[in-house]
């Protein structure tokens, strides 16, 4: 069995920045794009995202070596629309279901 330890996203940045750190110690930040910011969340901070083209950027480099995976968020929605989505994987900008959110 693979004993590296996968990229870790807290997102609870207390400071104003466009990353997010790799709080497993890789060095894979996380890019805030689109105007993502730090917020306080459910435990700790969080990011505010605006859903329309707020969203966190994930290195390639690990992901396409990827064959299973868990994902977990605490997610407050303030309004539920259409094709709004918590997690995508992807590379074509400007396509529906084609960027990488969280």
């Amino acid at each position: 069995p693979k004993t590296e330890k996968l990229p870790w996203y807290k997102f609870d940045e207390t400071r104003t920045s466009y990353f997010s750190v790799d709080n497993n110690g890789n060095g894979l930040y996380a890019q805030l794009m689109g105007g993502a910011l730090f917020a306080p969340g459910k435990n700790d901070n969080g990011l505010k995202l605006d859903g329309v083209d707020d969203y966190a950027r994930l290195q390639s480099t690990f992901i396409h070596q990827l064959s299973d995976f868990s994902i977990s968020a605490w997610v407050n929605l303030e309004e539920l629309k259409p094709w709004v989505r918590i997690f995508d994987f992807g590379t074509e900008i400007g396509r529906a279901s084609c960027r990488e959110r969280v």
